[in-house]
């Protein structure tokens, strides 16, 4: 281009020096002639230059170095004409022309900015990435290239947004005029897009964290995992310095962000979060007044003067979603909060009526009316929250409780009538006298559940009941009632009239009962089995059953009544032809002997047999050849059944062995096949006939099945060197089922068979076997406890592994041999050191198992510091074992737990220790009156009784627990102070009558508010004539 203008500029000067003449005017056409020649020269050249840039731009992708240089130094040379075709380079298919030409665009340093800035407007999505990567080169033009960068944040394709994002990342404070649009991309669509916005935003949340905060509350709600664990660390080095952002992500809408910002400000000492408590509690969001309402609670636990205004005040917020929180906390507080939360069961709300339902019943017997009161509540939860508390946190029922319990047996919600039976269940005792009366107003659904409690119940008023149903309209209540009688035996006689009657009724249930009621008791052995004869033609199949299962009873076992049984096989319906086939099995060799001879007589009646010789088991051997002729059977069912009884029996002639083998030779299908291999195995060593063909089918048969002769080879028990050379094989190369049945079968055999222990060592001392196929042939040996001396030495190599999951399958195995594995007790204690937390749970295990050493103390004690919840409770049970010697360091980290699991796994622990933690005891003592969980006040309660013994201070420290309101808590503090001997069960008996003292108080006070009150003073005045 440059010549062809300096020729141009040379022709132009010498035209313009020659004189002005009639011959020059002549020579005019020529210099018409000239100019378009030169317009043809100059186009000709333009187009042959950027052909000409094209071909030394191909050159870069050239295998030859120097190519590569030559064409990196020319288009370098000739910018900025060649820059168009370098930035149209940016996006060719092959990838070393896209990255040479992004090369030299970032050695020209940004000049030529617009030129390149232009690739943003390309049609090809691969030319506008390489052009956002050769600006993140350029920092300092930032100002100039921001304009430009808010389209691409907004470009369909996903990769220019997240090239967009890369370089503001590579910017960093540069790029903060970009922040609005960068925040739009958390919304966006594309996972890969959002990583990247994940790492812009920790680099700018230094200079912007007030924005960035909800972006990171955002992704911490995100499908990634590797964005939401970005988030989740991000926000716990920033929470402390600004709890205030943590209270605004509890206003978030995602539930998720919510939660974890609460988990952030519940996290905060006590000092600091009580500020930001009196805060929130001030503020117009529900959302903080809930959060402060459970603050408040946690704080001041112990401190009821200071926290019962706040929680009353609570009662009075205008959203129901505090007064709710509010009343929930109270239900924590005890007899003292009972007038607060009867304000709240008079609220407007449903939910909050309901919540204070809840926590009034866990004050205790006081909230015995309020209970009764809300059973009538038009409200299903708050009646079910009613009757559970009723049925759960009470022992003892004043009468009208029980009647109220009663009448919820007709509630239309399952739940309320599931507790309020549960509730009466418990109190029979105290309403058989009035059953009857209470009975008598129910409607069918509450009568059949009064029923179901009246099971071995004798009463003259439970007669009346029974009698009631009996005669009913209703067939539910007349079966019902009739199976009540059949538990009762001869003290139901005076129903007999009635229920022969209930014989010819026309619904199979009610005869099926009434035929079992009298049967049981009401009559004689002999009219009993005419009764079961006749029924045995009844038109209803569940009476016929109920017949066949009876007539197995030794009282009717006779020649007569097999026949009988046998001529149920032919019935049509499953459940009679069962029922017969388990009644006949009662009968013993005589029942053999028929069936026999039904086998040899009947062929037709073979697949009947079956269940009965299932159900005889051992007894049922003499039918073992009969059996291996069926595995020969054309009919896969009968060869299936066969197999199935072979099972059962497990006990046949070894002389029969060769025909199930050959049974399995033949048998071409899978699923038989699996189950005759269980038969083979089941010989144990009797199946040596089967050995080779268990080799041959182990390497060349069906890969399904191969798992299952590996074990069937296990079972056997023959160690000859194929076989193990084919365990080894199949431990090496088979599938994952494979290779754990194989490890499996050769530590057996290993047992025997030197042979099995030389395959062993080789597949332990191979470096070409996996991870997986070690990991199965440890916990094999693991095992075989007799091969201890012999393992130990193999396994020694893999405490050093460098696989985590060997080390730790190692350090178990070599626990599993205990006193054989006493000499490797100073390395496993080196590996309490191990980095991995799992590796030290398992050697933990293994000291404890084996005995831990005095020098692993310390060491364990570290170790008490996890936050793996496998490793802790197997350190904890290892310091356990040491006795007093790790009682210590059990004691200081009871000291500073905070978590419930990590208190109860401590708590068990020094509760093992019995006599020897008396030291514990102040401690023990100190938290079971703070504020906890039932679960853990349970195991407080029974670790205080094994230590303390009989002490007075135990016991006057339990006596209080037998009014918790957890049901689990009263039973535990009740079977501690049984353990206590003679003193606990006095208290007791004390604490029980005093329950019982107050139960009658509670019903003199609802009997004087029941009476009708005098509507008008009365008066001395005479009356008047």
């Amino acid at each position: 281009m440059l010549v062809c203008l300096g020729w141009c500029l040379l022709s132009s000067q010498a035209l313009a020096k020659q004189p002005t003449n009639t011959k020059q005017t002549k020579r005019a056409p020529a210099k018409k002639k000239i100019t378009p020649t030169k317009k043809k020269i100059t186009a000709k050249k333009t187009s042959s230059s950027s052909d000409l840039y094209g071909r030394w731009l191909a050159k870069l992708a050239s295998k030859k170095k120097a190519d590569k240089r030559a064409a990196f130094l020319f288009l370098r040379k000739h910018a900025p004409s060649s820059v168009p075709t370098i930035v149209a380079g940016l996006g060719h298919k092959k990838r070393a022309i896209r990255m040479g030409a992004a090369m030299i665009l970032v050695s020209m340093k940004g000049r030529y900015l617009k030129l390149i800035l232009r690739g943003l407007a390309s049609k090809n999505w691969r030319c506008r990435v390489n052009v956002l990567y050769v600006l993140s080169r350029f920092p300092k033009h930032s100002a100039k290239i921001i304009p430009h960068l808010t389209r691409s944040l907004q470009d369909p394709h996903w990769w220019v947004r997240r090239n967009s994002l890369f370089v503001a990342a590579q910017w960093k404070a540069r790029s903060l005029p970009l922040l609005p649009y960068i925040l739009r991309r958390v919304f966006d669509k594309d996972a890969r897009v959002r990583e990247q916005l994940g790492k812009v935003l920790v680099l700018h949340a230094p200079y912007a964290r007030a924005q960035v905060f909800p972006a990171f509350l955002k992704l911490l709600s995100d499908k990634t995992e590797s964005l939401r664990e970005l988030a989740n660390q991000y926000l716990k080095k920033w929470d402390r310095r600004s709890p205030i952002a943590w209270m605004k992500g509890m206003l978030h809408p995602t539930s998720e962000i919510r939660s974890y910002s609460r988990k952030r400000l519940d996290a905060l000492p006590a000092g600091q979060r009580l500020p930001y408590l009196q805060r929130a509690l001030g503020t117009k969001y529900p959302r903080l007044r809930m959060w402060a309402m459970s603050g408040f609670a946690r704080l001041a636990a112990h401190d009821l003067a200071s926290l019962l205004p706040i929680l009353r005040h609570g009662l009075q917020d205008p959203d129901p979603r505090v007064r709710r929180v509010a009343a929930a906390q109270l239900g924590g507080l005890g007899p003292a909060a009972f007038s607060a939360l009867m304000l709240a069961y008079k609220d407007t709300s449903v939910q909050v009526r309901r919540t204070a339902v809840w926590a009034i019943s866990r004050l205790g017997l006081q909230s015995m009316p309020v209970l009764v009161n809300a059973l009538s509540d038009p409200n299903k939860k708050i009646r079910y929250h009613a009757a559970y508390g009723l049925a759960k946190r009470m022992e003892l029922l004043a009468p009208f409780a029980l009647k109220a319990l009663f009448s919820s047996l007709d509630d239309s919600h399952k739940s309320v009538r599931k507790y309020a039976l549960l509730a009466l269940k418990r109190q029979t005792q105290e309403w058989m006298p009035a059953v009857f009366s209470l009975y008598a107003p129910l409607k069918t659904r509450g009568k059949l559940l009064v029923l179901s409690m009246l099971k071995k119940a004798a009463h003259p008023s439970a007669q009346k009941v029974l009698e009631s149903a009996l005669y009913a309209k209703h067939p539910h209540l007349q079966k019902h009632a009739a199976r009540v009688l059949s538990t009762l035996g001869s003290k139901g006689k005076w129903a007999t009239f009635r229920l022969k009657q209930l014989l010819e009724s026309m619904d199979g249930d009610v005869r099926e009962a009434a035929l079992e009621a009298l049967v049981n008791g009401l009559l004689t052995p002999q009219v009993s089995y005419t009764l079961l004869r006749k029924s045995l033609e009844s038109p209803f199949p569940i009476v016929r059953a109920k017949a066949a299962q009876l007539l197995g009873r030794k009282d009717f076992h006779s020649s007569e009544a097999l026949a009988l049984l046998f001529t149920q096989l032919k019935s049509k319906h499953k459940a009679v032809r069962k029922q017969a086939q388990l009644s006949i099995a009662t009968y013993g060799m005589d029942a053999m002997f028929e069936t026999l001879r039904l086998f040899e007589q009947e062929p037709k009646r073979i697949p009947s047999l079956f269940g009965i010789w299932q159900k005889m088991e051992t007894k049922a051997a003499m039918a073992s050849p009969y059996l291996i002729q069926l595995l020969s059977s054309k009919k896969k069912g009968l060869r299936r059944e066969a197999v199935k009884t072979l099972l059962a029996v497990k006990e046949f002639p070894e002389t029969e062995n060769w025909s199930v083998i050959r049974a399995f030779i033949l048998e071409k299908d899978g699923a038989l096949r699996k189950e005759l291999l269980k038969t083979i195995g089941a010989m144990g060593k009797g199946g040596k006939q089967a050995v080779l063909w268990l080799n041959y089918y182990l390497r060349k048969g069906k890969r399904k099945l191969r798992r299952y002769m590996a074990r069937a080879l296990g079972k056997v028990g023959i160690g000859t060197h194929s076989i193990v050379y084919t365990l080894v094989r199949s431990l090496v190369r088979g599938r994952y089922h494979t290779r754990k049945e194989s490890a499996v079968a050769l530590a057996k055999l290993a047992n025997e068979w030197p042979k099995a222990m030389y395959g062993l060592k080789l597949v332990l001392r191979s470096k070409k076997v996996g991870t997986t196929t070690h990991r199965f042939v440890i916990q094999a040996v693991s095992r075989q406890k007799k091969l201890g001396k012999k393992m130990i030495p193999l396994l020694r190599p893999f405490l050093t592994h460098k696989n985590a999951f060997l080390r730790g399958y190692a350090a178990a195995a070599i626990g599993e041999y205990e006193k054989d594995a006493v000499k490797e007790l100073p390395k496993l204690v080196k590996m309490l050191k191990d980095p991995k937390p799992r590796v030290r749970a398992s050697v933990a295990r293994a000291l404890y198992l084996i005995g831990p050493p005095p020098s692993s103390i310390p060491l364990l004690a570290s170790c008490l510091q996890t936050k793996d919840s496998w490793e802790f409770s197997q350190v904890v049970r290892a310091l356990g074992k040491a006795g007093k010697r790790g009682l210590p360091a059990l004691v200081r980290r009871l000291q500073h737990a905070k978590k419930h699991w990590i208190m109860d796994e401590l708590v068990l622990a020094i509760g093992e220790l019995r006599g020897k933690a008396k030291e514990t005891l102040p401690l023990l003592f100190e938290l079971l009156e703070r504020k906890t969980t039932g679960y853990l006040r349970m195991t407080l309660i029974q670790a205080i009784a094994r230590v303390g013994g009989a002490a007075p201070e135990v016991i006057a420290t339990l006596q209080p627990f037998l009014d918790d309101p957890y049901a689990g808590v009263r039973r535990q503090t009740q079977k501690s102070l049984l353990s206590l001997g003679k003193k606990g069960k006095k208290t007791l008996d004390e604490g029980l009558h005093r329950r019982r003292e107050m139960v009658r108080k509670i019903q003199a006070l609802y009997d004087a508010s029941q009476k009708p009150r005098p509507t008008s003073m009365p008066t001395n005045k005479k009356p008047t004539s």
